[in-house]
C-alpha cells in the first residue's frame, strides 16, 4: 500500500516538494498494471476450506472493495466489511494452526525461522491444487501473478529509482531492496534463477504473522519458542494502529490463531475491520 503524501522541502531533496505527491501517485501507478479490475475471488472456498478443517469465521464479515460497483476502483483497496453489527469480544477468526496455516516443517528440512517459512510457502505454491492449503495457495499465486504484493522490492526497477528520487537520503526507508537481498543473503535464495522463491519471500514479508509457542514452560537462559506463520484469511484484514485497532489476537504456535473485537464495530461503515 503506498500513502501519498505531501512531502515537505528538506534543503537537500533532490525532487521539488510541490511535485512530490504527483511524482508518488506516479509512482504507484507505474509499479502497478491494473488491466481488468480485480474481484476478491475464491474468498467463499477459502472460508468453506477453513471450516472443514476445524476452522470458525464469523458470517458477518465479507471481503470486498469498498465500492464493490465502480469498476474504476483500485483493486489494490479491498479489505474484510462488517455485514451486520459485531460487538466487542466476538470471536471474528479461530484457525488451528497445524491444520490451515502454513509454517516452517522440521520434517521437510525447513529451519525454525523466516527462511523456513519462505522455504515452506514456496513448496505449497510449487504443489498449487494439489497442496494440502489449496484454496489459501490459489488466493496467494492469484495475488503474486497479477503483481499484488505490494510493497516496493516488488516493483521495478524504474519505480524503485523513481521512489528513491522523491524520498531522497534524508526520509525512511532508505533501503527499499532490502527484501530480496534478505532473501539471498540469510536465506541462500535466489532472485532470479527462482522465481516463485522470490515471490514467497516476498508474500512471507508482506503477509506472515509473528506467533509464539505457550505450550511448554520456557527453560532458564532460554526464550521462549516463536514461528513466523502464513496465516489465511487473517492476511485479508487491513492493518493500522493505535486508536483504530479493533481487533485483538490470541495465538499460540501449538494450537490456535483466533481474532476477536476489540470494540463494538458498526455494520456498513465504509473503513473496514482493522487490526
Amino acid at each position: 500500500m503506498v500513502l501519498l503524501v505531501h512531502v515537505r522541502s528538506t534543503g537537500s531533496c533532490s525532487v521539488r516538494p510541490d511535485v512530490a505527491t504527483t511524482l508518488l501517485l506516479a509512482l504507484f501507478l507505474s509499479a502497478t498494471s491494473y488491466g481488468d479490475v480485480i474481484e476478491i475471488q475464491g474468498t467463499d472456498d477459502l472460508v468453506d476450506w477453513i471450516k472443514s478443517r476445524g476452522g470458525f469465521v464469523d458470517p458477518r464479515q465479507e471481503v470486498r472493495m469498498p465500492y464493490p460497483d465502480d469498476t474504476h476502483s483500485s483493486p489494490f483497496v479491498r479489505g474484510v466489511f462488517a455485514k451486520d453489527d459485531i460487538s466487542s469480544g466476538d470471536l471474528l477468526l479461530d484457525l488451528p494452526i497445524n491444520d490451515t496455516c502454513i509454517v516452517a516443517d522440521a520434517s521437510q528440512g525447513d529451519t525454525p525461522d523466516q527462511c523456513g517459512t519462505v522455504r515452506a510457502l514456496r513448496r505449497e505454491l510449487a504443489l498449487g491444487e494439489g497442496s494440502r492449503f489449496a484454496p489459501y495457495v490459489k488466493l496467494l499465486l492469484e495475488q503474486s501473478n497479477k503483481g499484488l504484493v505490494d510493497i516496493p522490492n516488488a516493483w521495478s526497477g524504474n519505480s524503485l529509482k523513481l521512489l528513491d528520487a522523491v524520498v531522497g537520503p534524508n526520509l525512511t526507508p532508505r533501503d527499499n531492496r532490502r527484501h530480496l537481498e534478505w532473501w539471498e543473503r540469510s536465506c541462500a535464495g535466489s532472485t532470479y534463477s527462482d522465481k516463485l522463491g522470490a515471490d514467497s519471500a516476498l508474500l512471507m514479508v508482506a503477509r506472515a504473522a509473528g506467533v509464539y509457542d505457550f505450550s511448554s514452560e520456557v527453560k532458564e537462559g532460554e526464550g521462549r519458542r516463536r514461528g513466523t506463520v502464513m496465516v489465511p484469511y487473517y492476511d485479508l484484514y487491513n492493518h493500522r494502529n493505535g486508536l483504530w485497532q479493533n481487533v485483538r489476537i490470541d495465538a499460540d504456535l501449538s494450537r490456535s490463531y483466533k481474532v476477536y473485537a476489540r470494540r463494538d464495530i458498526e455494520k456498513v461503515r465504509l473503513d473496514t475491520i482493522l487490526l
